[in-house]
């Protein structure tokens, strides 16, 4: 901040959040290759370790797809806001 200036840099707001969106798909897909190869392991048990396993590990994976959907939602906004507060930033500056 400079002269009572607040400068944006919208760039690099949305690349930050672009990279959590990409890091938190790349958790999902290492998770489930882990619990598919522990599936790999259990395939010839049966009981209700691997039935718990099994609805544990699929609360997981169910959760992991929800939190990348809400991220993408909220990536949408975000874009919207970085595009409004652009144009607010410009109305300001064309007032001066």
């Amino acid at each position: 901040m400079q002269d009572g200036q607040i400068k944006y840099d919208y760039a690099a707001m949305d690349d930050a959040y672009e990279e959590m969106l990409q890091v938190s798909k790349n958790m999902q897909s290492e998770i489930e290759a882990l619990m598919d190869d522990a599936r790999e392991l259990l395939a010839a048990s049966d009981g209700t370790f691997v039935t718990e396993y099994n609805a544990k590990a699929g609360n997981i994976s169910e959760e992991f797809t929800r939190l990348n959907e809400e991220m993408s939602f909220r990536a949408n906004q975000l874009q919207q806001m970085f595009s409004d507060m652009g144009v607010f930033d410009q109305k300001l500056g064309d007032g001066i």
